[in-house]
């Protein structure tokens, strides 16, 4: 019996292969053999059958793991150097927040903050000299790389290894402090297919979407939206003859990023944006390459549900789990439904959902609808979803 036809890859089910192999041993012992499963000769054929339908199965995933539209895990790590990507390994979320301590004192690399369970762990990412007033604006990193670091910025309030000239943690949401990037997961074999043939497209073309897939080959990278303006006249903030591009992660590789625009971008054609590197060509001349990075929208979400016994207790934390994945999954400027939450909430044992409202912040949760530009991108974590079971 052969799986592989004109058409592809057709597997037998274990009825069809018993089948055959009934038949098979009608054209040897005669048709008035007995193969049913209680004879000896019957169990034996189905021991037989299911050897050869987990080989069929077996033979079924090699055949899926050549194409990157079906291949998975590690199949699908060796199918992107086609394409000149690799998967994006997890990253730790970064805050800003305000320490307070002694005016000309250097906090240095490393110094480590926390939450209160001291379960994460936060270091700062430079030297910072506290300024005259006593409060000093730095970058903390998570030690731990992956979502688990998105937590609410007040929650970090507690100081690790204690020096005399830091005296307390202050946190301004006035003034900027909270999440500046998310930390992420590592990348799903969903998105790594997503950005797979988003690198590949357009290749060999001097074009706005070869300058996009340029710049999604380099590590870290999850997207990137181009804006350009191609008249006389100055048009969505671009002068004439210019193009913007909005590159959601890979803080750590800008100068790569930058020499992937470079690469492909048209002569004459200027770069905007407000992180400018200097790229050198084959001739040792200078030129400015600039670009942006997509600004991250913190999505809050209030939810109140009338549940029923068969509610399991860990319902909140499944729902959570539901709306990071489909939220934090969103690409740059694709805005966020109110309606497309629904399915994510109403699992077994929700018996209503009685109010569901977004905002970008818990004091304003009743917007329908998240708008996000080009160089948005919207993004939520477990602190930021508040839940009410009425039961």
């Amino acid at each position: 019996m052969s799986a592989l036809t004109d058409l592809g890859f057709n597997r037998p089910t274990y009825d069809e292969i018993l089948e055959a192999q009934e038949n098979r041993a009608k054209e040897l012992f005669g048709e008035q053999i007995d193969t049913s499963e209680l004879t000896i000769l019957g169990k034996y054929i189905r021991l037989n059958v299911a050897d050869l339908d987990e080989l069929y199965q077996t033979l079924e995933g090699v055949y899926y793991s050549r194409f990157p539209s079906t291949a998975s895990g590690v199949s699908l790590d060796r199918l992107c150097v086609f394409a000149g990507i690799e998967r994006n390994a997890p990253t730790a979320a970064e805050y800003q927040i305000t320490l307070k301590g002694t005016p000309g004192e250097t906090i240095e690399f490393g110094f480590e903050v926390s939450n209160a369970t001291q379960s994460l762990i936060f270091s700062t990412i430079d030297d910072y000299v506290i300024p005259e007033n006593g409060l000093a604006t730095v970058i903390v990193r998570c030690d731990t790389a992956g979502p688990e670091g998105n937590i609410y910025v007040k929650t970090i309030d507690t100081i690790v290894n204690a020096v005399e000239y830091v005296d307390s943690i202050i946190i301004d949401l006035a003034k900027g402090d909270g999440l500046i990037s998310s930390g992420l997961a590592t990348e799903t074999d969903t998105e790594l297919r997503k950005r797979f043939i988003q690198a590949i497209a357009g290749s060999g073309l001097t074009t706005l979407e070869n300058i996009r897939s340029a710049v999604l080959r380099v590590d870290g990278v999850s997207d990137c939206i181009i804006i350009e303006n191609d008249s006389e006249e100055v048009k969505d903030g671009l002068p004439p003859h210019s193009f913007k591009c909005y590159v959601l992660g890979a803080t750590a590789n800008d100068d790569e990023v930058a020499k992937a625009i470079f690469d492909k971008k048209p002569i004459g054609i200027h770069t905007c944006g407000d992180i400018t590197t200097i790229i050198a060509d084959d001739y040792g001349n200078e030129h400015e390459v600039s670009f942006s990075h997509t600004s991250q929208k913190n999505v809050y979400i209030a939810i109140e549900l009338e549940t029923n016994n068969f509610l399991e207790d860990s319902a909140e934390a499944t729902i959570k789990a539901n709306l990071i994945s489909y939220i934090n999954s969103l690409s740059a400027g694709e805005s966020l439904y109110l309606s497309k939450l629904y399915s994510l909430i109403n699992i077994t044992g929700v018996k209503n959902i009685k109010s569901l409202g977004l905002g970008t912040n818990f004091e304003n949760t009743g917007v329908r609808d998240i708008t996000c530009e080009p160089y948005e991108v919207a993004r939520t974590n477990e602190d930021s979803i508040k839940i009410i079971l009425d039961t």
